[in-house]
């Protein structure tokens, strides 16, 4: 690496930096209920709980709790921590990019790969600050699943060893998330078809290793009747709505083009046509990865067969956020880079001035208007309405709340389970047990109860609404017992 290159690594560290503390000082940086469940859930194993799946979805694992558990035992619970994790995750899935990148691209480009990770375009920067269960941790093991895979077909004959570790991974992949099977699935079929008369050295090796990690996640679902092979929604689309939503809606979303209402950033001409170049660059990458060689195929396959897949979890219609572009969104930025460097390959020049031109039009084209669209102007706390509940519910020294789900899990994260907490009305889903067993046997007098402003569902109150006081906080309101 030489010395310019450096400099424009730290350049890029550095605007990942800004664009991560610009998110947190925005609206976008609250903490929402999901993400809260990491942290608690976090605080649950340091109490001797081994949790297997998602308390109240079962079919995801909680890599993120196990992670950030050793951080809750040393310093308690943060909320800015709890939100670096998944960024700390991103960082090495950016490393791991590179060196995916580095046999196929001159190490100038490799670098330019690893900078579009890192600067993530659109709603997926703001993914990458969000601690939820499996995402950050599935895309890193995606990544790793993928470059053992590739690593292993560059033997003429397989090695049980790392056949093993290839279905390994890609087991813990699906634990970790189904959602990952669109890209498990095009992962292994290379390998598989590359080795399919192989029973001793790849099929057997790779099937142990891939039931081995799983051996919990089966043992939890013998127990509770295959709970985890359940989806929570069927979907009301079709799959092949679904499918032509995923270029229209989904990925615009993860890349920059469209905000988080579902208007394109450049307005409905020109977005669109940005849209098209990216993919006709995608496509270009991909076309002279095929023609590498079955190793490289690994990083192909995924951006071609994964939407089909995707496009039959009915989970996967919600597209608001952006969410579902992680599935994929690795893969395409591989397959992007190597059709950029083919495109400038004949540029007179080093090639640091096209590593310089293609961060800059990255982050001028896909990273910055959509940030100054949707992260709206710094506000001093983000989360100031749910630190405000807890001081006032201090204040009262109440220890026990009821309400609605998106507010009552931030609140006991961020007392550190002081207050413990019961989620009733709309969404009625149980993360917590023990704080709901715990909140439900409480004396009414002793709980209080925290609504949405736009929804304050008083039939949820165990005493009369004369016996509270009705507080306002923030987009909040509380109901504290008059008696407390």
């Amino acid at each position: 690496m030489t010395r310019r290159e450096r400099l424009v690594v730290l350049a890029v560290v550095l605007a990942g930096i800004a664009l991560r503390v610009w998110i947190l000082r925005s609206p976008q940086g609250a903490l929402n209920a999901d993400e809260s469940y990491t942290g608690l859930q976090a605080m649950e194993i340091l109490r001797g709980d081994v949790p297997v799946v998602f308390e109240g979805q079962a079919y995801t694992a909680v890599p993120e709790s196990y992670l950030f558990a050793p951080f809750v035992w040393v310093f308690g619970a943060h909320i800015v921590a709890l939100k670096l994790l998944p960024t700390l995750l991103w960082a090495i899935t950016a490393v791991l990019v590179y060196r995916a990148l580095r046999p196929m691209v001159a190490n100038s480009w490799a670098m330019v790969g690893a900078s579009f990770v890192w600067l993530a375009p659109g709603a997926s920067m703001v993914m990458s600050m969000r601690a939820y269960e499996g995402y950050a941790s599935g895309m890193l093991v995606m990544v790793t699943a993928a470059l053992t895979a590739r690593w292993s077909l560059r033997r003429e004959r397989p090695d049980a060893r790392e056949s093993a570790i290839v279905g390994a991974l890609v087991g813990l992949l699906v634990y970790i998330h189904p959602m990952f099977v669109a890209v498990v699935i095009p992962i292994a079929l290379v390998p598989a078809w590359t080795r399919r008369r192989s029973a001793r050295h790849w099929w057997l090796p790779a099937l142990a290793g891939a039931v081995l990690v799983n051996v919990p996640f089966i043992a939890w679902n013998m127990r509770n009747d295959w709970a985890s092979l359940e989806q929570p929604t069927t979907g009301v689309d079709s799959p092949a709505t679904r499918l032509a939503r995923f270029f229209t809606e989904l990925m615009p979303r993860a890349l920059g083009l469209r905000d988080f209402d579902g208007h394109w950033t450049f307005g409905p001409a020109v977005g669109p046509v940005v849209g098209v170049v990216l993919v006709t660059v995608v496509v270009m990458g991909a076309l002279t990865l095929w023609r590498r060689g079955r190793a490289d195929r690994v990083f192909v396959v995924p951006v071609v067969v994964a939407w089909p897949i995707m496009s039959l979890f009915g989970n996967l219609e919600y597209v608001a956020d952006g969410r579902y572009g992680m599935i994929v969104l690795p893969f395409v930025i591989v397959n992007l880079v190597v059709g950029a460097s083919v495109l400038v390959r004949r540029v007179a020049g080093t090639a640091f001035t096209p590593m310089v031109v293609a961060i800059a039009l990255w982050v001028a084209v896909l990273v910055v208007p959509w940030a100054a669209t949707n992260l709206g102007g710094t506000v001093d706390d983000p989360n100031a309405d749910v630190r405000g509940l807890v001081t006032r519910l201090e204040d009262a020294d109440i220890t026990r709340v009821a309400g609605n789900f998106w507010w009552v899990l931030p609140v006991e994260f961020a007392s550190d389970q002081r207050i413990r907490t019961e989620v009733v009305g709309n969404p009625y889903v149980v993360r917590l047990p023990e704080s709901h067993r715990i909140v439900a046997a409480a004396d009414d007098n002793e709980v209080a109860f925290v609504f949405d402003a736009a929804d304050e569902d008083l039939d949820r109150l165990r005493l009369p609404v004369e016996s509270y006081e009705r507080q306002v906080v923030g987009r909040a309101v509380l109901y504290v017992p008059r008696t407390a």
